[in-house]
Order: structure tokens, then C-alpha cells, then sequence
């Protein structure tokens, strides 16, 4: 997106129930820090969040899962699988969630600022419900 300091990308967590196809944008940041990663880990699990109900919690093995960040998850009994590497049929769901992202919202627009970019982002889930 495009910001007083230029062309900066934003990282998206985001969780996707696999029985009702629903998707919640969790939060997004232009540096996604250890720090930053543990903040959502327990936000995730916390009282309000998003994996109260679900024990198992889908993900790839980017490095931004780590061990820290696995174990937050796992001590609020969400059991973290990690899909092989390169096997995107294994995380179909969240692949089609993000490239038609990309293509339907954020190919027809520049967001100027992550205010904007939220606002979008949440008109694009609630529009693809």
C-alpha cells in the first residue's frame, strides 16, 4: 500500500472456519516482529477471540509460526497442525481466500494507508459472505 514513507506491504492474519467458509481478518502490520506474533497467538486464544470453540488451528510452516508462538496456542488447547512443506492443496481454503483477495479487491484499488486498507479488506470479507 502506499504511505508517507512510499510503497510499504502489510502482512494480513487472518482465520478462515472451515465448516462455514466464514473468514475473520485478525490484524495486519507492515513488520511482523516476534512481539507482534505472541500478541496475536493470545489474542486468538483469549477470552473474545476467534479459537474458543475450534481445537485445531491449520497452518503453514512459515517461520512466523514458531516454537514460542505454537506454544501460547497449544497451552489454550488449540492443537496447531503444520501442512507439508509445499502442498498448498493442503491449505486450499486459505489459498483461495488470499488470491481472491488479490484479484478482486486489491488489484482494482491502491490503498492509500492501512486505514484504508482495512476498510476494504473488511468490505471484501462481509461482501463474500
Amino acid at each position: 500500500m502506499w504511505t508517507l514513507r512510499g510503497l510499504v506491504t502489510y502482512y494480513t492474519v487472518f482465520v478462515i472456519e472451515l465448516h462455514s467458509r466464514r473468514v475473520q481478518v485478525v490484524a495486519c502490520t507492515p513488520r511482523p516482529d516476534e512481539a507482534f506474533r505472541l500478541q496475536i497467538a493470545r489474542q486468538l486464544t483469549g477470552a473474545d477471540g476467534v479459537l474458543q470453540e475450534p481445537r485445531f488451528l491449520i497452518c503453514d510452516r512459515d517461520g512466523k509460526w514458531s516454537a514460542a508462538v505454537r506454544r501460547v496456542l497449544e497451552s489454550s488447547s488449540v492443537r496447531v497442525i503444520r501442512i507439508p512443506f509445499r502442498a498448498p492443496n493442503c491449505s486450499a481454503h486459505a489459498e483461495r481466500f488470499i488470491r481472491s483477495t488479490k484479484r478482486e479487491c486489491l488489484d482494482r484499488l491502491i490503498p492509500l494507508g492501512e486505514q484504508h486498507f482495512r476498510r476494504a479488506l473488511a468490505e471484501f470479507v462481509a461482501l463474500s459472505r
